[in-house]
């Protein structure tokens, strides 16, 4: 899955945007609160699987507007292509607003996009899910934020492990059952260290206290 244009109107510090986004290697710079996170990790998430307890939808629609909007066009490997299309009209006095949900897919050969959307906004993104896959999996087999990633990878069931891991360079379950060990060594390892850190930490504030305490 290669993103491969992100269009937003009144998203967060962005009026308007509309980005092709090159192939190979793409390197956004800029300082703090320039809009980085908001333009590769926000809009899309967002766009593809709506409101979740980290994008409140009313604190991503630009201050002073009320109409959000984020489309994406999505190269599924070369085979097929989506484009989905979501917005937001906030409610003039209130918290909340109406949503719209739209998604097209292309085939490989063609020119032109067919929509794919149900009337109603949980069957389209049923629909997405199948094309794009689910929040849980793009969280784990790709860089979202930074505490997504390992973690979320670490709270998937046996069997979402196996297929992210697939998605990334597990082939068999022998690879899985050799990858899901060494893991499982490391995280026993790991959490033994920070128990150990935590005692040291201990002793060595018994020792300062004692320090400070001499006359």
């Amino acid at each position: 899955m290669r993103i491969t244009r992100i269009k937003a109107t009144n998203l967060r510090q962005f009026p308007t945007v509309d980005w092709e986004v090159s192939e190979g290697l793409t390197v956004i710079r800029g300082p703090n609160s320039a809009g980085k996170t908001t333009l590769v990790t926000i809009a899309p998430r967002w766009c593809i699987w709506g409101p979740t307890a980290i994008d409140d939808q009313d604190n991503l629609v630009r201050y002073g507007e009320r109409d959000l909007g984020v489309e994406l066009e999505i190269d599924m490997g070369g085979e097929h292509y989506v484009k989905i299309w979501r917005r937001f009209l906030k409610h003039e006095t209130r918290d909340g607003g109406v949503a719209s949900l739209k998604v097209w897919t292309r085939h490989a050969g063609s020119a032109e996009f067919v929509e794919v959307s149900d009337a109603k906004i949980a069957d389209t993104q049923a629909r997405i899910n199948e094309l794009v896959g689910t929040y849980a999996m793009f969280a784990t087999t790709a860089y979202v934020d930074q505490d997504d990633g390992p973690g979320a990878f670490m709270k998937l069931g046996a069997a979402d492990k196996r297929v992210a891991l697939r998605e990334i360079v597990v082939e068999s379950d022998e690879d899985w059952d050799n990858w899901h060990s060494d893991a499982q060594f490391n995280l026993t390892n790991f959490e033994g260290d920070l128990d150990d850190n935590v005692t040291r930490r201990a002793i060595l504030r018994e020792h300062a206290s004692r320090l400070i305490s001499l006359p």
